[in-house]
């Protein structure tokens, strides 16, 4: 999806309802995917997306993460790895998704092994917090 962009999910026409439920999608590696292309996608599936894989799209930032935990409660698991998320945006979208159980964070920016023992040592609903990149 080279040429993806911010737009390309509003341009489509898509109302809610206009299409089957996804449960598992992944963007990874879609290098023009925004974080205003993100909220879309929360927008029109997040309802029903369990697992979510927007690994290396290097454009987003914690900024997206907002949109999608208020639009996919249902969100179990979510690869972050090499987006610019930041360490206090993981930690929003952890106190918001209660159903996340896998979250993999390798190679955002200041995501480190010690923050991650800080987290783990804190009840979040049981989520495994990984570094793979």
């Amino acid at each position: 999806c080279p040429k993806l962009r911010g737009t390309a999910f509003e341009m489509t026409g898509l109302e809610k309802g206009e299409y089957a439920p996804v449960t598992f999608l992944t963007l990874s590696g879609c290098d023009g995917l925004t974080d205003k292309g993100l909220g879309y996608v929360a927008r029109y599936f997040g309802e029903g997306v369990e697992t979510l894989n927007v690994s290396g799209c290097k454009l987003l930032t914690g900024k997206s993460l907002r949109p999608l935990s208020r639009s996919a409660p249902n969100l179990v698991s979510l690869d972050l790895g090499s987006t610019k998320t930041k360490p206090a945006h993981i930690l929003s979208l952890l106190r918001r998704c209660e159903k996340l159980r896998s979250l993999n964070v390798g190679g955002c920016e200041g995501v480190e092994e010690e923050w991650i023992r800080d987290v783990m040592g804190r009840e979040f609903h049981d989520c495994k917090i990984y570094i793979r990149r």
